[in-house]
């Protein structure tokens, strides 16, 4: 067997041992099953004052769950604001106070206090974060549930 050959060789089993390392990990990992509808399908859960409250798939972005439950239309993103806020916090019900995208200039009527980005007041757990959505489309709310150094991580439904 020449150089070559074994170079080759040796090559194949590394790439042979990689490949079956990233399939038995990602297998160890799999993804949840959803089935049809897609909508209403429980995507996470964010524990908070001891109340576990489950965010919902919305099926896709271009889809508007047509019924109105309690908190808003089902599984948008301020349903899953207004219903957290009322299960988790005690909150008032915000249900029929606007769409996401007027969430930071209507605080105050929600009451809610507002900080702008870059202020003094970083965000905390429990805390929403809102876009204003630049005017294309309805904006976007979520719940911060993990402030770390340097970035926070949401949760949120028709993301």
């Amino acid at each position: 067997m020449n150089n070559n050959m074994k170079k080759w060789m040796i090559t194949a089993m590394i790439m042979t041992v990689m490949f079956v390392a990233i399939v038995g990990t990602s297998s160890a990992t799999a993804a949840p099953v959803y089935t049809p509808p897609y909508w209403s399908n429980q995507i996470g859960s964010f524990t908070y004052n001891g109340h576990e409250v489950g965010a919902y798939s919305n099926g896709n972005e271009k889809f508007v769950y047509p019924y109105r439950g309690t908190f808003g239309y089902q599984f948008q993103c301020v349903e899953y604001v207004n219903r957290f806020y009322f299960q988790a916090l005690g909150h008032k019900n915000m249900v029929g106070t606007g769409n996401a995208n007027t969430y930071f200039l209507t605080a105050s009527s929600k009451e809610l206090v507002a900080y702008k980005n870059g202020g003094t007041t970083p965000p905390q757990m429990g805390d929403i974060i809102c876009s204003n959505g630049n005017g294309v489309n309805l904006g976007h709310v979520a719940i911060v549930r993990q402030v770390l150094p340097d970035s926070i991580r949401v949760i949120h439904q028709n993301f």
